[in-house]
């Protein structure tokens, strides 16, 4: 049963109780306790709920920004390097040293420091 179903079945409990309740007196229950513990459990889980599903709605905002601004990041960052390997002189060696900067982000070992690679403003080692 999802939480929603759950919850839609306390509802369903407590308008029943109110509504047979005099049934439930004639088998020995007390009506009136048994709303009043379904009416805290009933509310403290609606809460919970509705701010669980707003928390999801600020997760899925916050995913979608983080996203586009990590693309923005890398596109940005990628147009200054392809601008960096023109400027070394494509097929130099610091060109063929910038060219591996998108390589090494893409293999294992992320965040290892780089070997010697020259300076981005077209240096050599």
């Amino acid at each position: 049963m999802t939480q929603t179903e759950k919850i839609g079945f306390g509802k369903n409990m407590l308008e029943l109780v109110e509504k047979e309740s005099a049934v439930l007196e004639r088998a020995g229950y007390n009506p009136g306790e048994i709303h009043a513990i379904l009416t805290e459990k009933y509310e403290k889980a609606s809460e919970a709920n509705a701010r669980q599903e707003e928390m999801k709605r600020a997760s899925k905002q916050q995913t979608e920004e983080t996203v586009a601004l990590t693309d923005d990041l890398y596109r940005t960052a990628s147009g200054y390097l392809d601008a960096a390997i023109a400027a070394a002189g494509k097929g130099s060696e610091a060109a063929k040293n910038f060219q591996r900067l998108r390589s090494r982000v893409r293999a294992p070992g992320e965040g290892e420091a780089p070997e010697d690679e020259g300076s981005v403003q077209g240096g050599t080692p």
